[in-house]
């Protein structure tokens, strides 16, 4: 016979005729694709030792292992640098890996860390109970009061943590102030800005060192990853992230990250309209006679409206808004029944949301501690969504008339 038919062929051969083996990206010609290509390589090889060992020894740029670096990671990491106005930025697995990364990469056994009284309760308890056991003192204060902030830095901590907008109470803090105050004491100035944005503030450029957010939340803004990232003023501090997080393994999925761009391409839009939307909505809840409580930075009457004005973008206030119902958790429960509004204990979706911070993200601390901070059983945290802020309206009004009982 002149050929062999496909059942005669040698099994090797019949795979590797069928499984395409390591090759170049494709042309697409002079012609670039609109959407960025996902590459969910682990490993990347060549037939040169020469060409592997330059790229590990980082001679020469290139992907070795998607563990230490890979294509989609960095072209999300370059886009938040270049929103945060960042020298380098590190893109992790979560959002907590993110907070973990700078802990442990920077804290050091004996010496002090310094954090805000109020942060998201999973903060907390990392650096609280987890870096208790690597021997890292935490010291707590308030950065409203200079006392409490003077009281720490007298203590020469290494890190300064604060939060933009606070989770859940919204307290806004000076961040200008701080880095001012943390630059004459060498301390380094790490701002969680998941409630913000680059959006609505860029914490490097009023003098902070490291950022934190969770992409999780509303730059991604379709509840369909799980990454975080940290952005540094310092590009020799990157770096050092970056190699401490392929090590720890807190290596992001180049699907997330894909998402994310993808996400992050309408994110400005949709952080406008929501801040829009939050800003009627915090006015709606304080006219109403059963809440207690309402706080949004950029309301009227806020104390933090000052901040806003002077350190957030076009005065936006973010896209979170809580308060409290006089009737407790009863009351919240009959709002929101009748508002329809999902229970969600994360934030940043394109609908409106809403979390029960007492049985969520603070659900690890003592009634007592909760009520210390604000947060009581008709707390409620609303994550403002990009619907037609007449739809977001209409379903409020029902919900508070549900829960006076009209």
């Amino acid at each position: 016979m002149g050929h062999s038919s496909a059942s005669s062929r040698e099994p090797s051969e019949f795979r590797a005729s069928q499984v395409p083996g390591p090759s170049a990206p494709v042309d697409c010609g002079p012609l670039l694709p609109l959407s960025p290509p996902l590459c969910p390589a682990s490993v990347y090889g060549s037939h040169s030792i020469d060409q592997v060992e330059a790229v590990l020894a980082g001679e020469v740029p290139g992907m070795v292992y998607s563990r230490l670096q890979h294509p989609n990671a960095v072209q999300l990491a370059r886009a938040c640098a270049t929103l945060h106005r960042a020298a380098e930025a590190v893109v992790t697995s979560s959002g907590m890996a993110a907070l973990a990364l700078v802990a442990l990469a920077l804290g050091s056994p004996g010496q002090a860390l310094a954090a805000a009284r109020f942060l998201y309760g999973h903060t907390s308890v990392l650096l609280e109970e987890q870096l208790a056991r690597w021997g890292v003192p935490v010291l707590r204060f308030d950065p409203a009061r200079e006392e409490e902030l003077e009281a720490v830095l007298q203590q020469r901590p290494g890190m300064l943590w604060v939060e933009t907008i606070s989770n859940p109470q919204l307290q806004v803090v000076d961040l200008a102030h701080l880095a001012r105050q943390c630059r004459q004491g060498d301390v380094l100035l790490v701002v969680d800005n998941t409630f913000a944005s680059p959006h609505v503030c860029r914490p490097l450029e009023l003098g902070a060192d490291l950022v934190v957010e969770s992409l999780t939340k509303v730059l991604s803004g379709h509840s369909d990853v799980m990454l975080g990232v940290v952005c540094a003023r310092d590009a020799q501090l990157g770096r050092q992230l970056l190699q401490a997080c392929a090590l720890w393994g807190w290596t992001p999925s180049p699907w997330d990250c894909w998402l994310t761009l993808r996400g992050m391409a309408t994110a400005e839009l949709r952080i406008r309209q929501a801040c829009h939307n939050a800003l009627l909505l915090a006015r709606r809840l304080a006219q109403a006679e059963c809440v207690r409580r309402v706080h949004y930075p950029a309301l009227e009457g806020d104390p933090a409206r000052r901040l806003v004005q002077t350190q957030f973008q076009d005065g936006r206030g973010g896209h979170m808004v809580t308060c409290t119902f006089a009737g407790g958790r009863e009351q919240a429960q009959r709002f929101l029944d009748a508002a329809g509004l999902l229970v969600v204990p994360s934030l940043g979706d394109v609908h409106t949301t809403v979390s029960h911070p007492a049985t969520s993200s603070h659900r690890q601390f003592s009634p007592q501690q909760r009520r210390s901070w604000g947060i009581e059983e008709g707390t409620l945290r609303f994550s403002v969504g990009v619907e037609p802020s007449e739809e977001l309206l209409v379903r409020v009004h029902r919900g508070l008339q549900a829960a006076s009982g009209r």
